[in-house]
């Protein structure tokens, strides 16, 4: 794993530099589990132009962590997508 990277400390826990008061680790940001790359790369997306530092952390540390387990980026692209059009599903269903 890239660790250290900007938000990110050397355990592998978001660190806020706008808000150095907090403790290390108050944003769970888990990459370990597959499950939630969706979600991080989707809030990397999202704060892309507002803070691009904070942005390109996660994502750099959610491709490292597919990279680790074998997983190309091309794969992983892949593999968000069909994660995303699953959710849609069901929320589509549960809306009748």
């Amino acid at each position: 794993m890239s660790y250290p990277r900007h938000h990110i400390n050397t355990d592998g826990r978001f660190k806020s530099d706008k808000f150095p008061g907090l403790a290390a680790g108050l944003v769970d940001i888990n990459t370990e589990k597959e499950r939630n790359w969706t979600g991080l790369l989707l809030i990397a997306d999202a704060y892309r132009e507002k803070d691009a530092e904070l942005a390109d952390d996660p994502r750099g540390v959610v491709y490292a962590q597919a990279k680790t387990g074998g997983i190309s980026p091309v794969e992983l692209t892949k593999w968000m997508t069909k994660d995303i059009f699953r959710h849609i599903s069901v929320v589509e269903k549960s809306l009748g």
